[in-house]
């Protein structure tokens, strides 16, 4: 990982920590549901899975429907959303 990337979301940026923080509960949460056969849970892992790949490709924290940088009480809510609150 770039050490020097800014991770910009709305107009504040979410620090180190938090955006580490951030990705580990997207590992917890992936391995916790690496086990489970249930739909929603699927659903749910491939969820984490594309926010983990956006985490490494340099697009998380970016609405998927208007490109927008999403609020970083969102993504610290919900790690692995995809839109922003008005999309």
């Amino acid at each position: 990982m770039n050490m020097n990337r800014s991770f910009t979301v709305s107009n504040e940026s979410l620090t180190r920590v938090e955006y580490a923080r951030a990705r580990m509960q997207l590992i917890e949460m992936r391995d916790a549901l690496a086990a489970t056969t249930h739909d929603l849970e699927r659903i749910r892992r491939k969820q984490v899975e594309a926010a983990l790949k956006k985490m490494d490709n340099g697009g998380y924290g970016i609405c998927e429907s208007c490109s927008r940088p999403m609020l970083k009480s969102r993504l610290l809510a919900m790690p692995y959303v995809r839109y922003c609150v008005s999309c």
